[in-house]
């Protein structure tokens, strides 16, 4: 859990803290024993971070990618004023499960007079009802729910939201998830679990080559330019280079401008979506 404020024209962190929970809790993203896991939110929340304590009983948290689906629409103008109508309907073509049967929300990032491109990610009614109630019986107001790509893709560089094509490698719960950015846009999403990453020929450099072929075979974007990988992962032997592409340790604290130095010391690469999700109230800063 992250917390952060601002400090004149940069950003300081005010709370930080983690607690262990049992791997029985929340198995492949689902929460198997709430009662447990409220307890543990509470315990968390009554801790103290050197002399604070957390200063608001509000929260941002994110959506396991394992059990979210994220897709990339493109429509017809003409459908903007259908768009619930006509995204449950293209979804279903994409997603193995009833549609009433899951959440789903949008983001139209680009547009013009004839095409929409709308960002749209689905989740099942359990997920989000799930953690919903976790937070809420934890004592906390929320705020809002977003899938991790969308946090982590938060803490890249300013530089990194042009037109270059750049893919972005995390771990979460058990799995290890890859994206692909351009144009400040989410274009792709791919997750494995630990297990299934084992029994590829070359373990996760094999899901890398697997995303970049079907970016370039599928999506027909141009190469990729800078692979960015989170510092939690640097232990799953991720070769230095892909065909000479630059690859570059995600850095969390990258626009955290007025910290101290002894807090930030503290803080590992653990801290990479609580990070992202602090720092989504402070987006224009």
């Amino acid at each position: 859990m992250v917390q952060l404020a601002q400090k004149g024209r940069g950003l300081q962190v005010v709370y930080f803290k983690e607690l262990a929970i049992a791997p029985a809790v929340v198995q492949h993203g689902s929460i198997v024993d709430e009662k447990s896991l409220v307890e543990a939110i509470r315990t968390l929340v009554k801790m103290r971070s050197g002399k604070f304590r957390l200063g608001s009983q509000s929260v941002i948290a994110s959506l396991p990618t394992i059990q979210s689906f994220y897709h990339l629409l493109q429509l017809d103008a003409d459908d903007s004023s259908e768009l619930p109508v006509v995204l449950a309907r293209e979804l279903s073509y994409h997603i193995p499960y009833e549609m009433n049967t899951m959440h789903f929300d949008w983001d139209i990032v680009q547009q013009d007079e004839v095409t929409l491109t709308i960002a749209v990610i689905a989740v099942p009614r359990t997920v989000v009802d799930n953690y919903t109630a976790v937070l809420e019986n934890a004592g906390l107001k929320l705020l809002a729910l977003e899938p991790e790509a969308v946090t982590v893709a938060r803490l890249l560089p300013g530089d990194s939201v042009g037109h270059d094509v750049h893919l972005v490698i995390f771990t979460s719960d058990d799995s290890v998830v890859v994206f692909v950015l351009q144009d400040g846009v989410i274009r792709f999403v791919h997750q494995r679990t630990f297990a299934e990453i084992q029994k590829l020929s070359n373990g996760i450099n094999s899901l890398v080559v697997e995303t970049v072929r079907y970016v370039h075979e599928n999506l027909k974007l141009p190469l990729i330019q800078k692979i960015f990988v989170a510092k939690n992962i640097t232990d799953l032997h991720i070769d230095e280079t892909f065909a000479g592409v630059k690859i570059e340790l995600l850095n969390p604290l990258q626009r955290i401008r007025s910290s101290s130095p002894q807090e930030l010391s503290q803080l590992t690469s653990d801290y990479v979506l609580p990070i992202g999700l602090a720092l989504r109230e402070y987006a224009f800063i």
